[in-house]
């Protein structure tokens, strides 16, 4: 059996794209060839201005992905602490700055321990 005979899927999408390539972009009378081209490229046009605006975004995130990663692995690990600001601060300065729950405020030492 040859590799012409088969039907699968593919085959047959590969083969409308052939015939419908065909049919637009070949034919005896050069005149007739030209209009079939220009009708080609006016829908491909056409298709290309309605979907720009996709293409632009998809574009900018893909370059805006690549420059983000680009960026993140050019980062020395080694010199960068994660955690600082929690090192930094100890619980005794953590609770002066929480918010206070409800019903402290009616707390008669409440002025004492919070700063607003």
């Amino acid at each position: 059996m040859t590799a012409a005979a088969t039907t699968t899927f593919a085959h047959r999408l590969g083969s409308a794209l052939g015939t419908a390539a065909r049919f637009c972009l070949h034919d005896r009378n050069p005149m007739v060839r030209w209009i079939k081209r220009a009708i080609v490229l006016v829908v491909l046009g056409a298709v290309l201005v309605n979907s720009f605006s996709w293409i632009l975004s998809a574009l900018l995130t893909t370059i805006s992905l690549g420059i983000g990663l680009y960026a993140f692995s050019k980062i020395d690990t080694d010199n960068v602490d994660f955690f600082k600001e929690d090192k930094a601060t100890s619980e005794s300065e953590d609770q002066q700055y929480r918010a206070p729950f409800y019903g402290e405020y009616e707390h008669p030492d409440y002025y004492l321990y919070f700063n607003d």
